[in-house]
C-alpha cells in the first residue's frame, strides 16, 4: 500500500483517510484528525457545527467531512438458504454508503469476496467483483452455492483490493435443525409400457 501512502502493521496504524489526502497540502488536516482521535465514522456522522468547534477552522472541518464521506465503505448482510443436506445457498447483500467521486474511485472499484469455514481451514469461494457508480448507488445481491462444512460456521468477507481498511465480514451459523429437515427421498420408477 505504498502507492496509497499507508502503513498497516501492529506497531503503527495510519488513519484510513491518509489514502485520499494529497501531500503536503493536507498535512495539517490529517495531523489534526489524528490529534483529535477522530475515526472515519465520527467524521461522517458528526454535525458540521460540532466539527467546526473541534477543528476551530471552518474550511478544515468542511474538507474533513467531505473527504470522509467520499471514502469508500462497504457493508454486507448475509444469510443462508438450505438447498439440500450437502449444499447451502449463501446470499450476500452489499451496500455502499459513501458519496461516489470519480477522482477518488475512478470508474470502478474492485472488491474480493471470500467465503471460508469458521476455522479458516477451507476456502469455498474467492471471487473478484467490479463495482461501478450504479451498483454502488443501488447495492446488489450475490448468491453462491457452497457445501455444508463440518463446523457449521462460515465467514463471509468482502474487502477492497485498492483501499486498505475497506471491507466488512460476517459469520453465518448453520443450525442443526436446518440440516435435519432434509430426508432422503427415493421414488420408484413408474411402470411404463413399451410403444407399439
Amino acid at each position: 500500500m505504498v502507492g496509497n501512502r499507508m502503513w498497516w502493521c501492529r506497531q503503527r496504524i495510519d488513519h484510513p483517510l491518509r489514502q485520499l489526502m494529497t501531500f503536503p497540502k493536507d498535512d495539517q488536516l490529517i495531523y489534526k484528525i489524528q490529534f483529535l482521535g477522530l475515526e472515519l465514522d465520527d467524521l461522517r456522522s458528526a454535525d458540521l457545527g460540532e466539527l467546526k468547534s473541534m477543528f476551530r477552522n471552518e474550511q478544515m472541518a468542511i474538507n474533513a467531512q467531505d473527504i470522509a464521506r467520499k471514502f469508500p465503505i462497504v457493508e454486507i448482510d448475509t444469510r443462508y438458504q438450505p438447498i439440500s443436506d450437502q449444499i447451502i445457498n449463501i446470499i450476500i447483500e452489499a451496500s455502499f454508503p459513501f458519496k461516489w467521486d470519480p477522482h477518488v474511485t475512478h470508474d470502478t472499484l474492485s472488491f474480493w469476496i471470500f467465503i471460508e469455514d469458521g476455522n479458516g481451514e477451507k476456502m469455498y469461494l474467492a471471487q473478484e467483483v467490479q463495482i461501478d457508480r450504479h451498483l454502488a448507488n443501488d447495492g446488489f445481491k450475490f448468491e453462491y452455492l457452497v457445501p455444508v462444512c463440518e463446523s457449521h460456521k462460515y465467514l463471509v468477507t468482502m474487502t477492497s483490493s485498492r483501499f486498505l481498511g475497506v471491507g466488512d465480514s460476517q459469520s453465518i451459523y448453520i443450525k442443526n435443525s436446518d440440516r435435519a429437515t432434509f430426508d432422503s427421498f427415493e421414488s420408484n420408477p413408474p411402470n411404463l409400457r413399451p410403444l407399439p
